[in-house]
């Protein structure tokens, strides 16, 4: 069977050629034998018995090769879906040498690539003041403002803190509990709900 390749965009389509044509003639008919009463049973054997390369030998002799026979016309292909687009950022790009496993191309590293990304573009309050969060232990009133109201250590996406100062302010807030200038089950007591009585 004859088929194109054709390559678009990364794929490869294979297809039969539906335009190729190939000429046959009909067969020519072998010449009826008249029956006469005195011809040999042998002759009308061999005539009627001829083979099919005679037969196909006599059609073909005079006319050209299969191959030059095939028309290929690659305008008349066409494609009935366009080439499949693929998303730059769902792309992953590598260095040379580099290792990887089949968990960079799955969709929960993408998400925590983004997520990551995200949070680096929230601009860290303590990069932003130069300050070390390390040194607030003493300071539950600040250090209030990073817990929730039943003593929580809030989470990165809340604080807005880079990786490395996240790390620190939870090791203050774990300093000014030990300590006891920090509660473990709620906020400094300034940002207590107050009671008029």
């Amino acid at each position: 069977m004859l088929s194109s390749i054709v390559r678009t965009s990364g794929r490869i389509i294979v297809r039969p050629l539906s335009t190729s044509t190939i000429k046959f003639q009909k067969p020519v008919e072998p010449a009826a034998v008249p029956e006469t009463p005195n011809a040999a049973p042998e002759e009308s054997i061999n005539v009627q018995a001829q083979s099919w390369n005679d037969v196909y030998a006599e059609v073909f002799l005079g006319t050209k090769s299969h191959e030059d026979e095939v028309v290929y016309k690659p305008s008349s292909i066409k494609e009935e879906e366009p080439p499949a687009e693929i998303n730059p950022s769902l792309g992953r790009r590598f260095q040379h040498g580099q290792t990887y496993n089949p968990f960079h191309f799955s969709m929960d590293r993408l998400h925590m690539e983004r997520s990551q990304r995200r949070i680096a573009e929230i601009e860290d309050p303590f990069e932003r003041c130069g300050m070390n969060p390390r040194n607030l232990y003493m300071m539950p009133e600040v250090l209030s403002k990073f817990i929730s109201e039943t003593g929580q250590i809030l989470p990165r996406s809340k604080t807005g803190c880079s990786a490395k100062n996240q790390k620190l302010l939870s090791n203050a807030i774990k300093t000014a509990r030990a300590i006891g200038v920090l509660s473990s089950v709620h906020r400094h007591h300034r940002f207590m709900p107050q009671r008029n009585f």
